[in-house]
């Protein structure tokens, strides 16, 4: 019994021994886990730090140029706000997702269209928001690589319908980033102590005598709303301008011109015509006709057999 004591003590201390060595190893291996894992994350956010955000995010399409122009009481007692804009689609692959833009709620009436050899209306879809509505465009064909769509927005609001003191906002989102945007804002004419805020930076006055206040942005990000407040003073609501009135012709009036018009076309090429019949008879072409001369066809004839008269003939 003793000699097996004796042989089991050194068995137990050589693995109890080697479980010390293995709890060492596993330390050594969890610290090193960890310190490698803290190495990584400070890499990760070192990367994270040295990238632009705007490159993290998805991919957008940007307006390359967007030009607005506000104007107040011009041919009507509203507010007209016009955005024409080229986005470009720049992400690599094809674009097939929504055109967005944000606007006061009681912008009516909308247009939006797409210019492509004129000015094409769109379909579109609005959704009301708390303080402001979208117009949410989905195109029918993907914008395309490299691809730049015209895009036209115009709308209304407010209604003036008196004289007094003015004052309101000029609020837009377009959404996407814009390279550069340039926007106008006319002063009506006969109003007083006109202002802007934020301060204009540029003014110069039109061929129609309007004071116009110019803006200029450039590298706007993505989702940037653009607010602007309007201020002056008019004595009634009455526009500017006039806008120009296309005075109708009667039915009756346009059916008797359009037959006389008619008639007078068919009378002038008739006279032509006639002319024309009158000349190429006249100056038709000569000698075709055989003449009733004998001689002369004899004295032809004998030529051409070779005699000729001999001279001293009697």
């Amino acid at each position: 019994m003793g000699n097996a004591h004796g042989r089991v003590g050194p068995a137990l201390k050589i693995t109890t021994g080697q479980a010390r060595v293995k709890r060492g190893s596993a330390r050594k291996t969890a610290f090193f886990v960890l310190f490698f894992s803290f190495f990584l994350s400070i890499l990760a956010i070192n990367a994270g730090w040295g990238n632009d955000p705007a490159e993290a995010r998805e991919q957008v399409p940007y307006y390359r140029e967007l030009y607005g122009s506000v104007w107040p009481e011009h041919y009507s007692a509203d507010v007209v706000v016009n955005l024409t804009g080229i986005l470009v689609n720049d992400t690599g692959e094809a674009f097939d997702g929504e055109i967005v833009f944000e606007m006061p709620l009681e912008a009516r009436p909308i247009t939006l269209a797409e210019i492509q050899n004129g000015i094409i209306p769109q379909y579109y879809e609005l959704v009301e928001e708390k303080d402001r509505q979208l117009i949410i465009y989905q195109r029918e064909n993907p914008l395309e690589p490299g691809e730049e769509l015209s895009l036209l927005l115009e709308y209304r609001y407010l209604q003036f319908r008196e004289g007094g003191a003015r004052n309101f906002p000029v609020n837009f989102n377009v959404r996407f980033p814009i390279k550069k945007l340039n926007l106008e804002i006319r002063q009506p004419l006969n109003s007083t102590d006109f202002s802007l805020q934020p301060e204009e930076g540029g003014k110069y006055t039109d061929g129609e005598g309007f004071n116009v206040y110019t803006y200029e942005y450039l590298d706007l990000p993505e989702n940037r709303e653009m607010s602007f407040q309007v201020s002056y003073g008019k004595s009634d609501s009455e526009p500017s301008l006039k806008p120009e009135v296309v005075e109708e012709t009667p039915a009756g009036e346009k059916e008797g011109m359009k037959t006389g018009t008619i008639a007078l076309l068919l009378g002038v090429f008739l006279v032509v015509l006639a002319i024309t019949l009158f000349l190429a008879l006249r100056s038709g072409p000569k000698g075709k006709f055989p003449t009733k001369d004998k001689g002369v066809r004899s004295t032809k004839k004998a030529g051409t057999r070779g005699k000729s008269p001999r001279k001293g003939a009697r």
